[in-house]
């Protein structure tokens, strides 16, 4: 009412200057918002550029995408405070501002036109990527509202590899959850379902240290991965799918299905001729083998292992270790012990 000018205030009352049949009462507060927003134009406008950076905002980084003079944006900005739309806060290097409540904003980014939109997250992606510290999630975020899937895939794997050296699994889980849902839909081309295969293998490996080999959640990754590397064909991949496959089954007591794959693990090694692999998938399976019941066939499947090991003694130190960091133990050493 005090914006239609219907109604004014003074010291001691608020004075009715027109007939209150003339304003058109809001029938709800995102109304009331959008109403408002009408009202200020020219501004409206800025006032949805920002909103698409957020509820927060920087001046520097809205000057760099919103399409108006200088000076035709700083009094827009001041009219947005004086209106109490947004405030300014003091204390930054450039001006910081914020809307007054998260409804104003959505109330301003929802007026605005798809195609619009997805222009300004595109200028803002390019904006962002000239910041050298701008965090890769939030250029992920704006590059899927742009529709730039391939970059908003980039970036979240970018952002999923940050959170995992923190270690912050949690945070690497969503983050790759928003790359596969994204990359699902790219096509089934052999460098989509190949990129897509990466992308499952490293949410696996996310819900590993968080939930476990055995989790349903760890269990399930890794299905999905193993589905994708079965449409592929023969891959590098195929054999640390295999293993993780093998230790959910191995550690939630799943003893008949821990042998199968084990025994795939033997034919995936061979066929590669990769020594280190055919090396932790005897043990694997002589693991399986001892605990289904078969000591004589472990033992024989642990001295193949043991005359294996012996002969990658010799190896590099580098290479040894990392075959120790892919599967969670120093082959040789492993062997050994379980053949005591």
């Amino acid at each position: 009412m005090l914006e239609s000018r219907l109604v004014r205030e003074t010291e001691d009352a608020f004075v009715v200057d027109g007939s209150p049949r003339q304003v058109a009462v809001p029938a709800s507060l995102h109304d009331s918002l959008m109403a408002r927003l009408d009202r200020l134009q020219p501004f409206k406008e800025v006032a949805q550029t920002a909103s698409c950076i957020g509820r927060e905002f920087g001046y520097g980084l809205l000057l760099s995408v919103c399409q108006v003079p200088e000076q035709a944006l700083r009094d827009a900005l001041a009219r947005l405070v004086d209106a109490e739309l947004i405030y300014q806060r003091d204390g930054a290097p450039e001006p910081q501002y914020a809307f007054k409540h998260a409804l104003v904003r959505d109330a301003a980014y929802e007026c605005l036109l798809r195609t619009k939109r997805e222009q300004i997250h595109a200028r803002l992606v390019a904006a962002l990527e000239l910041a050298p510290d701008t965090a890769p999630e939030i250029i992920a975020q704006h590059a899927a509202h742009a529709r730039l899937n391939e970059k908003a895939i980039e970036y979240w794997q970018k952002a999923a590899a940050r959170a995992f050296a923190r270690p912050a699994y949690k945070e690497a889980i969503a983050h790759l959850t928003q790359a596969i849902r994204l990359a699902e839909g790219m096509g089934e081309s052999p460098a989509w379902q190949e990129h897509r295969l990466l992308l499952w293998m490293a949410l696996g490996q996310a819900a590993i240290p968080l939930y476990g080999y055995s989790h349903s959640q760890t269990v399930s990754v890794f299905k999905r991965a193993r589905e994708l590397a079965t449409a592929i064909g023969e891959g590098p991949h195929r054999f640390s799918i295999l293993y993780a496959t093998w230790v959910a089954h191995y550690v939630r007591g799943e003893q008949d299905k821990a042998l199968d794959v084990a025994r795939s693990m033997l034919e995936n090694a061979r066929s590669e001729l990769n020594e280190g692999h055919r090396l932790a998938a005897l043990r694997a399976f002589a693991i399986s083998q001892m605990i289904s019941g078969m000591p004589a066939l472990a033992s024989e499947t642990f001295e193949q292992a043991r005359q294996l090991a012996e002969g990658l003694r010799h190896r590099s130190r580098e290479r040894r270790m990392a075959v120790a960091d892919r599967f969670a133990a120093d082959p040789e050493i492993a062997t050994q012990f379980m053949c005591v």
